[in-house]
């Protein structure tokens, strides 16, 4: 009866190994599950986000340039490069190929006509709200 004792106990102990390997993988693919369900909410929230920053979809460029340095230019002024990096960000669609030349252009118009104010500082031109 020993050796059948034995062999019990054995066996007992090889699937007792076998359910905690099992359940360890179990514990694993629902930690999988659990960080793809926080992946999804996340991108839900994101795909909102984006949906809802169309602040200048329907603006043209001079009204959005304008409307960018007033909202980004206000602390020591705004680089081209970031008012157009803004327009983008905030849903404007641009029409022609050479995006950050027509910003850069439209820079320049509104500062010579005295709508925006710019300043040079270590060879970089900045803009920022009269």
């Amino acid at each position: 009866m020993a050796i059948k004792h034995d062999t019990l106990q054995l066996l007992k102990a090889k699937y007792l190994e076998k359910l905690r390997v099992q359940e360890r993988t179990l514990a694993a693919l629902k930690e999988k599950v659990r960080l793809i369900e926080e992946l999804e909410d996340e991108a839900e929230g994101l795909a909102a986000t984006v949906a809802t920053t169309t602040k200048y979809e329907t603006l043209g460029l001079t009204k959005a340039v304008e409307d960018a340095i007033q909202t980004i230019g206000t602390n020591g002024g705004a680089s081209v490069t970031n008012v157009g990096k803004h327009l983008l960000a905030q849903g404007f669609k641009p029409k022609g190929k050479n995006f950050f030349i027509s910003v850069g252009q439209t820079l320049k118009r509104l500062a010579k006509s005295e709508r925006i104010s710019t300043k040079s500082e270590a060879g970089h031109r900045f803009y920022m709200p009269k």
